[in-house]
C-alpha cells in the first residue's frame, strides 16, 4: 500500500506508521564459513503519470515481530534512470517496508513486503503529486478556535504504539495547512485545552473537493485524582488508560501514568458524553475500571491485592530469562466465552530474578499463560483462576535449544558446484515462513544452533540449483539431514492487461505444489518489463502455477494489491499452470482481466436523523474482503467497490448496530440513503454490595445456527454508573433483553425477560438484582493407580427452576474443576468424562447467599466396570 511521511510546510510532520504483522522470532545463526550472498529487492518508482522518477531514494528497512522495524539493519539505493532501483542487504528479512521519497512528491511506501526469494520484486511504489489539506477549527457556535494541535495519518494503518508529533497548528482564526501529503484516505484528529479530542474524521485527498475540512471541538474537561494501594499509600508508575467506544480510539494519545505521589491527569475528555472507560492498573494489584462519567475533578481510586501467578522457569540448559508473559483470560459474556488479553512487560511485573516473574491474575474462569524467552523459546500453561489475595505458582517447562545440521548434494552425490545458500523456515500453515539464510560449506555442509524448539524446514538453493523444502521436525535433538538439490527450472512468458501490454510493471508469482503440505506455496516472484515479458528461477521441477497481482490505479491514490489469484471468467481451478522439469524452461502467456471499479456513496441516519462519526464497514455478501468508512459532519460516505455483485453494509460504531444488503453493479456508481430504525433503553441496577464498573449488554434475538446455538447475541454494551442505572439513547428496534455483569467475579450475572422496543419508542428495562457470586467445586475421585481423563464440569439449574442467566462450564486441571459466578440458589452438576469413562450420577446442591465455595465430589471409573 502507499502511505505517507513527511511534510514541510511550517515544520509539520506527518509520521508514517507500519502495518502490524506476525513475525516468528529465532536465535541468530552461526556465522558461516563463507560470507552469505546479499539479499537483493528491486522494483520501480514511477509518477502519477507512469513515468520513471529518476533521482529519487528508495530505503529498505527490515522489520522485527510486531512491526518494529529494524533500523540498524536499514540500507538505500538510488533510482536509476529507467525508475528501477535494486537494494542489497546482508539477508533475507521475513518483512520489510520500503520508502521512497524524491522533491516535491508525497513519499511512497510499501509495507510489510514478505520477499519469497532473492532477488524479490516488490513491485511499484508511486510517488504522487503532493496535496495540501487545509481547514478550520472552530467549536460548537462556530468562533474559531487557535492553538489547535491537527494530527494527521493514513487510514489505513494500524493505531500506533506511540504517541504522535503534531502535523501543524491553527492559526488564530482557526485555519490551518498541512502539505506535503499524497492524495490519499486520511485521518484527522485535533487536540486543544479546555476542549474534547476529536478522534478521528475521515478525509479523502483523492478527491479536490474534499481536501478542505471544518473541525468542531466539543466542550471538554480534564480529570485530575489519585491512585491508591489497598492500605491507602499512593501508587507512583501506575497506568491510567482511557478505553474510547471502538472507532473512536484517539490515535495521538497514550496511557499516562501516575507520578511519585500517586496522581495523574487525564486531559482531551468529552464534557457530557458517555461511552468512555477509565482502567486503573499496577504490578500486583487487582485492575479497575470506572465509568468517564462518574470520575469527578479530584478523584481518588484505591485497587485492592490482586490475585497473582508467581511464573518461574523449571531448570534448563541455558537458563531461560523471561522476556515477556501473555495472559488470556476466559469468562462467560451472555450466551457465550469472551476474551481477553494482556500482555505483561518486565516493567509491568514483580522480577524476582530473569526466570522468575510475578504478575496480576485477570479475573476470569480459565487462565492462558504463554511466556517467551529472550532466546526466542517459549512456554504454555494452563491455570485456574487463584482466589482474591492468593499467590500461584506455576512451573514453566521450556524445551532445550536445538541444533540442525545436515548436507547438500546434486543427486550423483557430488556438492553442487558454485555458491549455495540453505534457508531456514518456520512451519506456517501450509507454507514455510522464511527466518533467515546461511551459506553452504564447500562440501554442502551447514550447521543451525541456537534455534527454539518447533518445527522447522530447510531448502538449499542457488541460481542453478533447488531443493524441496525439508521438515526437520521437532525435539532438542541434533537432527542431521540429507537435501538434495536438482538442477532449477525457469519460466517465462508475456503478460497483457484486457488483451494489451500493461501500462506499469506487474508483479507475477510462480507458486509451486507442496506435496507434504498438499497446497500451492510462493517461490518466485517477478515483475514485468515495458513490453510485459517476465522471468521466474530459480524454480523446482513439477507443477508451477502462475499468479499476477491486480495492476493498481494510480488516478485513485493509494493502491490496493490483490493477493488472491486472479482468474478469467469461465476458469475453474489454476487458470495458468505449467509442467517443468529439472533444467528446463517453460513459456506461458497470459492475459489478466482488471475488474472495473465502482463508488458507493451515500447518507446515513437514526431515526430520520444525518450522523456524523458513524464507522460504518462494506463487506461482500460471501464474506470475502472488509473495509471500513467515516460519516463525514454531514452524515455521508464515500467508498470504492472492486467489482459488482451483492455487499453487506453494516454499523461497527457511532449508531446502532443494524445491516443493510448492497447490490452494485461492475462499473456503475451507486448511491444510497440509509435510515436506521432505532429507540432508547434504561434501568437500574440493584447490586449486593456496592460495586462500581458493572457492566451491561444489551442482546437481541436472533436465529440459533448450528455454530452458536444461543438465540441472543451481544449488540451495544456499556458500564453502569455509580448509583447503578445505565442507558442505551440508541438501540435497534427489535426483541430484546438486557444482561448484566460484574468484570470483578464478585456479583452473579442477571437478565431481564425478553421485550420487543419499536422505533423511536423509549423503554425502562426492569430492575436487575446482582447477588453475591457463588462458587462451586468438584474433585474427582480415581480408583487407585487411575490415570485422570479429560473431562468438563457443567452446571445448570435444578429441575423446575428458571434456567441459569447462561451456560456455566469448568475444566478438570490436577482432578479439580472450579466454575465461579454462580447465583445463589439449587443447581445440578454434571461431570463428562471424554474417553471410556463413566461418572456418578449428577448431584443437586444448594449454593449459599454469602458468596463462598461449595465443594461436590464425583468418583469416575472406567466404563464396564
Amino acid at each position: 500500500m502507499n502511505a505517507f511521511a513527511t511534510s514541510g510546510r511550517r515544520g509539520a510532520r506527518v509520521r508514517l506508521l507500519a502495518a502490524a504483522a506476525l513475525a516468528l522470532g529465532a536465535a541468530p545463526l552461526p556465522e558461516p564459513a563463507d560470507p552469505p550472498a546479499p539479499f537483493l529487492v528491486r522494483g520501480f518508482v514511477l509518477d502519477s503519470s507512469l513515468r520513471p522518477v529518476a533521482g529519487a531514494s528508495v530505503t529498505a528497512t527490515p522489520l522485527q515481530a510486531g512491526a518494529r522495524a529494524c533500523r540498524e539493519s536499514a540500507a538505500a539505493a538510488p533510482v536509476a534512470s529507467d525508475g528501477r532501483f535494486s537494494i542489497a542487504l546482508g539477508a533475507m528479512p521475513p518483512l520489510l517496508r520500503l520508502e521512497a521519497l524524491a522533491p516535491g512528491l508525497a513519499p511512497g511506501v510499501i509495507d510489510g513486503f514478505a520477499p519469497a526469494a532473492s532477488p524479490a520484486d516488490a513491485g511499484v511504489l508511486f510517488l504522487l503529486p503532493a496535496v495540501e489539506l487545509t481547514g478550520r477549527v472552530t467549536n460548537r457556535h462556530g468562533a474559531p478556535l487557535g492553538g489547535a494541535s491537527l494530527f494527521v495519518m493514513a487510514a489505513s494503518d494500524p493505531l500506533p504504539e506511540a504517541a504522535l508529533e503534531p502535523a501543524a497548528v491553527s492559526a488564530p482564526d482557526g485555519t490551518f495547512c498541512i502539505d506535503g501529503l499524497p492524495p490519499a484516505v486520511v485521518w484527522i484528529g485535533a487536540t486543544l485545552a479546555d476542549h474534547a479530542d476529536l478522534a478521528r474524521r475521515e478525509a479523502d485527498l483523492n478527491d479536490p473537493a474534499r481536501r478542505d475540512v471544518d473541525l468542531v471541538l466539543d466542550d471538554g474537561r480534564s480529570v485530575r485524582g489519585v491512585v491508591l494501594g489497598e492500605h491507602g499509600q499512593p501508587l507512583p508508575g501506575a497506568k491510567v488508560e482511557p478505553l474510547w467506544p471502538r472507532g473512536e480510539a484517539p490515535f495521538f494519545r497514550r496511557p499516562v501514568t501516575t507520578s511519585a505521589d500517586g496522581r495523574f491527569l487525564l486531559e482531551g475528555l468529552p464534557a457530557a458524553r458517555g461511552g468512555i472507560e477509565v482502567r486503573f492498573a499496577a504490578a500486583g494489584l487487582q485492575e479497575a475500571l470506572r465509568p468517564g462519567a462518574s470520575l469527578e475533578e479530584d478523584s481518588v481510586v484505591t485497587l485492592a491485592r490482586a490475585p497473582l501467578l508467581r511464573l518461574s522457569a523449571a531448570a534448563a540448559d541455558p537458563p531461560v530469562a523471561i522476556s515477556l508473559v501473555r495472559l488470556d483470560a476466559y469468562a462467560r459474556a451472555g450466551e457465550g466465552w469472551r476474551r481477553e488479553e494482556r500482555a505483561c512487560a518486565a516493567a509491568e511485573a514483580e522480577v524476582e530474578r530473569p526466570d522468575c516473574w510475578t504478575v496480576s491474575a485477570p479475573p476470569g474462569e480459565r487462565i492462558r499463560v504463554f511466556v517467551e524467552a529472550e532466546d526466542g523459546r517459549t512456554a504454555v500453561a494452563e491455570v485456574a483462576p487463584p482466589a482474591a489475595g492468593e499467590t500461584v505458582d506455576v512451573r514453566l517447562e521450556f524445551a532445550p535449544l536445538r541444533e540442525i545440521a545436515g548436507r547438500v548434494l546434486a543427486p550423483d552425490g557430488a556438492p553442487p558446484a558454485g555458491p549455495l545458500d540453505v534457508e531456514l523456515g518456520r512451519a506456517h500453515g501450509a507454507s514455510w515462513l522464511l527466518l533467515c539464510t546461511a551459506r553452504c560449506a564447500q562440501d554442502g555442509g551447514f550447521s543451525c544452533a541456537g534455534l527454539p524448539d518447533g518445527a522447522y524446514g530447510v531448502r538449499a538453493r542457488s541460481a542453478s540449483w533447488i531443493s524441496d523444502w525439508v521438515p526437520a521436525g521437532e525435539g532438542s535433538a541434533p537432527v542431521p539431514l540429507a537435501i538434495t538439490a536438482r538442477p532449477a527450472a525457469r519460466l517465462s512468458g508475456t503478460l497483457t492487461v484486457n488483451g494489451k501490454r500493461p501500462p506499469l510493471p506487474i508483479v507475477v508469482a510462480a507458486l509451486a505444489f507442496d506435496r507434504g503440505h498438499r497446497a500451492f506455496r510462493a517461490v518466485a516472484t517477478a515483475a514485468t518489463d515495458p513490453e510485459g515479458r517476465f522471468l521466474l528461477a530459480p524454480l523446482p521441477a513439477g507443477a508451477v502455477a502462475l499468479v499476477p497481482e491486480q495492476p493498481p490505479d494510480p488516478g485513485e491514490g493509494a493502491c490496493a494489491w490483490r493477493k488472491e489469484p486472479a482468474l478469467p471468467e469461465g476458469a475453474r481451478g489454476w487458470p495458468w499452470l505449467a509442467r517443468l522439469g529439472e533444467g528446463e524452461e517453460a513459456v506461458l502467456d497470459i492475459d489478466l482481466l482488471q475488474p472495473a471499479r465502482s463508488w458507493l456513496s451515500g447518507t446515513f441516519e437514526v431515526n430520520g436523523r444525518r450522523r456524523p462519526g458513524a464507522l460504518l464497514a462494506l463487506s461482500r455478501a460471501d464474506g470475502d474482503g472488509r473495509g471500513t468508512v467515516l460519516t463525514d459532519e454531514e452524515g455521508r460516505f464515500r467508498c470504492r467497490v472492486e467489482g459488482g455483485g451483492g455487499f453487506v453494509l453494516e454499523v461497527e460504531a457511532g449508531g446502532p448496530r443494524a445491516a443493510l444488503p448492497v447490490d452494485v453493479q461492475a462499473g456503475i456508481d451507486r448511491s444510497i440513503a440509509w435510515d436506521v430504525a432505532a429507540g432508547s433503553i434504561g434501568g437500574r441496577l440493584l447490586a449486593a454490595e456496592g460495586t462500581p464498573g458493572l457492566r451491561v449488554l444489551l442482546q437481541a434475538e436472533r436465529a440459533p445456527t448450528q455454530d452458536d446455538p444461543s438465540p441472543w447475541a451481544t449488540c451495544e454494551q456499556a458500564l453502569a454508573s455509580p448509583d447503578g442505572r445505565y442507558a442505551f439513547p440508541e438501540a435497534a428496534a427489535r426483541r430484546l433483553r438486557v444482561a448484566a455483569e460484574d468484570p470483578s467475579g464478585r456479583l452473579a450475572m442477571a437478565v431481564t425477560g425478553p421485550f420487543p422496543l419499536g422505533a423511536g419508542e423509549s423503554a425502562t428495562a426492569p430492575d436487575l438484582v446482582l447477588p453475591l457470586a457463588a462458587a462451586l467445586e468438584a474433585v474427582m475421585r480415581l480408583p487407585a493407580g487411575g490415570k485422570p481423563p479429560f473431562a468438563r464440569l457443567e452446571v445448570e439449574a435444578a429441575a423446575g427452576l428458571p434456567d441459569l442467566p447462561r451456560p456455566f462450564t469448568g475444566w478438570f486441571v490436577a482432578e479439580k474443576a472450579r466454575v465461579a459466578g454462580l447465583p445463589p440458589g439449587r443447581v445440578r452438576a454434571r461431570l463428562l468424562p471424554y474417553g471410556p469413562f463413566e461418572a456418578s450420577p449428577d448431584q443437586e446442591v444448594d449454593l449459599p447467599a454469602d458468596g463462598s465455595c461449595v465443594t461436590i465430589e464425583f468418583t469416575v471409573r472406567p466404563a464396564g466396570r
